[in-house]
């Protein structure tokens, strides 16, 4: 299996730093762009009906943010911190919001590029990663389809684990 390159990433809002590669438990990337950010919850709440726990599977919002100018930084980090704040609060009594709510802003599109994604902005995707970096798969397409990727994506990854 492929393994996705040593990318470190800050999540916004709770300052976690997580290294694609050495994780332990699988993780569901979703690259999403600003008019399909409504699906970073759908794919969310798929995934935890299956994997209630952060400790079975990671979930992270991966902002490739590239194209954005560094005048506009501030503007895109605060933006992320809202949505942060906003996803946090929903959150069930006694999760902790840096476990639940990982938004990773990817300024060079590191990530991205590393999974061959091209275009996020017409074309959303989802990758999933096993706990050691393995490159499951990717799937880069309409927005309807990214839920059942991320899952059968993610069942791969779960049998491969066991």
């Amino acid at each position: 299996m492929e393994k996705i390159p040593t990318i470190k990433l800050n999540a916004v809002a709770s300052g976690r730093r997580l290294v694609l590669d050495r994780l332990g438990v699988p993780i569901v990337l979703a690259f999403l762009w600003v008019d399909t950010q409504y699906l970073a919850e759908e794919i969310d709440q798929a995934v935890r009906e299956r994997y209630p726990e952060a400790s079975q599977v990671l979930v992270a919002n991966v902002a490739s943010l590239r194209g954005v100018p560094g005048i506009f930084r501030g503007l895109a980090e605060g933006e992320m911190k809202k949505a942060y704040k906003e996803t946090a609060a929903k959150l069930p009594a006694g999760r902790d919001p840096a476990d639940y709510v990982i938004i990773l802003p990817d300024w060079k599109s590191e990530c991205a590029r590393a999974l061959g994604l091209r275009d996020i902005s017409s074309k959303p995707a989802v990758a999933v990663l096993d706990g050691a970096g393995g490159i499951v798969g990717v799937h880069q397409g309409e927005p309807d389809t990214l839920r059942d990727a991320a899952l059968s994506l993610l069942e791969m990854a779960v049998s491969e684990k066991s």
